[in-house]
């Protein structure tokens, strides 16, 4: 019993931080912070680029990429379409320049299949698109490398499992922060100046009922004003910089 008087007694006596919960100091916020579904953004992008190319498939989250920020894999079929209207090709493959002389045409053809393969490249109007939207990691002496950044996705032809051919090419290396820019809009009106935004993973892909893992990760997506940032780096002494890294 005396036990129990001395436990009671304590509890009233015990030391306790801000019991009321007011603010003690000033939270000294510089962003805002939204939480979207991934597939909800990346339809987004989807049909903005479908707007724009023709041979434009879809875009996922690229889970191998361990450089620490969110990028994209863009997929192009090997399609051939008759009408493009405003639209152009994102991935081609190369064919040898023609003459007049079909013999000549088909010893080119031959030449260059030898040397180039039968692999698709991207399209210099691909290549000038993406520029802005590519990681730094993506270029290689101040220019992309497309050999790095390109590859074929192959699929069995459903009859022979020993006998495969090529069905798009994937593109990665691209900024998802980058896209976000945009989407979202880099003028700040209030504060007359621009945005900077960060993307965040805060969830990842979990199984469905049926013990399949979807491809669906929520994303925190960040965005903060230029000057903002500038001002809590030269708050704490960092050296102020444009093409500083923190949420480029």
């Amino acid at each position: 019993m005396a036990t129990n008087a001395k436990s009671e007694e304590a509890a009233k006596k015990a030391i306790v931080l801000n019991p009321d919960g007011e603010k003690m100091i000033d939270f000294p916020a510089i962003a805002q912070t939204a939480y979207i579904s991934s597939n909800e953004l990346l339809s987004a992008i989807s049909s903005a680029m479908k707007e724009l190319f023709v041979d434009f498939e879809g875009c996922t989250i690229d889970s191998a990429n361990n450089t620490g920020e969110v990028t994209l894999i863009f997929g192009f079929n090997h399609g051939k379409y008759t009408e493009l209207g405003d639209k152009v090709y994102g991935v081609e493959l190369p064919t040898a320049q023609k003459t007049e002389n079909e013999r000549i045409n088909a010893i080119r053809n031959n030449d260059h299949y030898l040397t180039a393969g039968d692999r698709y490249y991207v399209t210099s109007d691909l290549a000038e698109f993406l520029k802005p939207y590519l990681t730094r990691q993506a270029f290689n002496n101040g220019k992309p490398n497309w050999k790095n950044l390109c590859s074929e996705t192959q699929f069995s032809n459903g009859w022979n499992t020993g006998y495969r051919v090529p069905q798009r090419t994937e593109v990665r290396g691209i900024s998802l922060k980058a896209f976000c820019k945009t989407l979202f809009g880099i003028h700040n009106e209030e504060g007359g100046d621009n945005y900077a935004y960060d993307v965040m993973i805060k969830d990842y892909p979990r199984p469905n009922p049926f013990g399949q893992l979807s491809n669906e990760y929520i994303l925190a997506v960040i965005r903060c004003s230029d000057n903002e940032v500038k001002k809590m780096y030269a708050h704490y002494g960092y050296v102020v910089a444009d093409n500083n890294d923190l949420v480029r």
